[in-house]
């Protein structure tokens, strides 16, 4: 259960840290008036700062969600299927808005890079103490 818990509460915090990011720069960088999101030459219109804001998004929000999925679930998959989720949520998002090549190579590359990072981080990584491995 508390494996579960991990996993939903890291998709949940990372969901929210990219949410949050992502609104930041449209605040920041908002679409000119008249322009359709859905169109395929929409990216030629977003400056790269808010390109650059959208891939922390990712980056955080999946590092985040990677930290606190191991940490609650106990479990260092907690984290990476916490990742992968998001990972496949990015993606999905770069295709259902045309987002330029880089763009989607990097839906799949940064938020690698962020549960990496995480998993690396203090009290990140779940290790296996002495106990745990003589208990076997």
């Amino acid at each position: 259960m508390r494996k579960i818990l991990g996993i939903l509460i890291g998709i949940a915090i990372g969901f929210l840290i990219t949410i949050l990011l992502e609104s930041i720069a449209h605040l920041l960088f908002p679409l000119a008036p008249g322009t359709d999101p859905g169109s395929p030459d929409l990216f030629d219109h977003v400056p790269v700062p808010a390109k650059i804001m959208v891939l922390l998004a990712w980056f955080f929000g999946a590092a985040a969600g990677c930290y606190m999925g191991q940490r609650i679930g106990g479990w260092l998959w907690s984290g990476w299927i916490t990742v992968a989720i998001l990972l496949i949520a990015g993606l999905s998002a770069t295709f259902m808005i045309p987002h330029p090549l880089w763009m989607q190579i990097c839906a799949v590359a940064v938020p690698i890079l962020g549960g990496l990072i995480a998993d690396r981080l203090p009290g990140g990584r779940v290790r296996r103490s002495a106990q745990t491995l003589r208990s076997r």
